[in-house]
C-alpha cells in the first residue's frame, strides 16, 4: 500500500515539486536588496544572514567585499541618512532605533551635530 501511495505521489508531480520548493529554500537571497528593503526594522546583523541563507562570517565577508565596510557600518548609515532626510521633511525619526541615546550618538557622529541642533540650522 505504501508502495502504491509512494508511486501515485511521484507521477502526480507532487514529488518533484516538493522537492523544488525545499531547494529554493536553501537559495541565496540578495544581500544588498535584503538590507535595503529591511533596514529600518530592528533586525541584527545576525537576523540579516539568516534571512539571506547565509552563516553570519560568510554574511560579513561577502558584503564587506562589496561595500568596502561592514554590515553593521553600512545599516547605521543608511538609518542615519534616512533620519536626515525624515528630518529635513519636517518628520519625526522612527528608523529601528530603540534607544534615543544611540540614535542621537551615530546621527552625530555623521553629521556632526544632534539632530535637534540641524533643525535650528
Amino acid at each position: 500500500m505504501k508502495l502504491l501511495e509512494f508511486l501515485h505521489f511521484v507521477a502526480d508531480n507532487q514529488f518533484k515539486e516538493t522537492l523544488f520548493a525545499s531547494e529554493i529554500g536553501k537559495q541565496k537571497r540578495d544581500i544588498e536588496l535584503l538590507m535595503l528593503e529591511h533596514y529600518d526594522k530592528n533586525l541584527t546583523i545576525a537576523d540579516f544572514a539568516d534571512l539571506s541563507g547565509r552563516s553570519l562570517s560568510t554574511f560579513n565577508r561577502e558584503f564587506k567585499l562589496r561595500h568596502n565596510k561592514t554590515p553593521k557600518q553600512w545599516l547605521i548609515e543608511k538609518k542615519i541618512f534616512k533620519a536626515k532626510e525624515l528630518l529635513d521633511e519636517g518628520f519625526s525619526v522612527e528608523v529601528g532605533y530603540h534607544n534615543v541615546s544611540h540614535f542621537i550618538k551615530a546621527y552625530k557622529s555623521i553629521y556632526g551635530k544632534t539632530p535637534k541642533e540641524m533643525q535650528k540650522n
